[in-house]
C-alpha cells in the first residue's frame, strides 16, 4: 500500500534523532509522519520498519544519514527540509535529544515556541507567521 503523503490531522512530524531509538518508528508512522535519522548498523532496523510500513496505510517513514553529525545540527538541517516537503506543520515531535535552554534557544531562532519536554525529547509548535516573514516568503 502507498504512504498516506499528507500531514496527519494535528500538523505533527516526529522527528527520530536517535539511531538507536528503543520505540518502533512504525508506531509512531502510524499515526504522524516519521523522520528517523540512522546510522549504517541502525540501517538494517529502519530497514525492516520501512519494509513493514510499505504493507499497510502508514504516515511517510523517511531515513536520514548524518554520519558524525551532533543532534542539535541534525535537527536544524532537517527543520530546513521540512519546510519544503511539508510547509505549514504545526508541531514536531523530537526524539533523541534534551530540551536544555542552548537547544531551545536555537530552536526559538528557527521560531519554534511552546516548547514541551517529554521523556527523551520533546515537542514545540512552529510560527510560521514570523518563520515566513524572514524567509522572505
Amino acid at each position: 500500500m502507498p504512504w498516506i503523503r499528507e500531514l496527519s490531522a494535528d500538523r505533527c512530524i516526529e522527528i527520530v534523532l536517535d539511531p538507536d531509538f528503543p520505540g518502533s518508528l512504525v508506531s509512531l508512522a502510524r499515526s504522524r509522519v516519521t523522520w528517523a535519522v540512522t546510522t549504517a548498523a541502525g540501517g538494517v532496523r529502519f530497514l525492516e520498519a520501512d519494509s513493514a510500513a510499505r504493507h499497510s496505510d502508514l504516515y511517510e517513514l523517511n531515513r536520514c544519514e548524518y554520519p558524525g553529525w551532533e543532534p542539535l545540527a541534525i535537527l536544524l538541517d532537517i527543520l530546513s527540509v521540512l519546510d519544503d516537503h511539508y510547509p505549514g506543520y504545526d508541531r514536531i515531535s523530537v526524539h533523541g535529544l534534551s530540551l536544555e535552554p542552548a537547544v531551545e534557544r536555537s530552536l526559538s531562532e528557527e521560531f519554534l515556541f511552546d516548547f514541551r519536554a517529554l521523556p527523551g525529547g520533546f515537542e514545540a509548535r512552529m510560527d510560521w507567521t514570523r518563520r515566513d516573514s524572514a524567509l522572505g516568503r
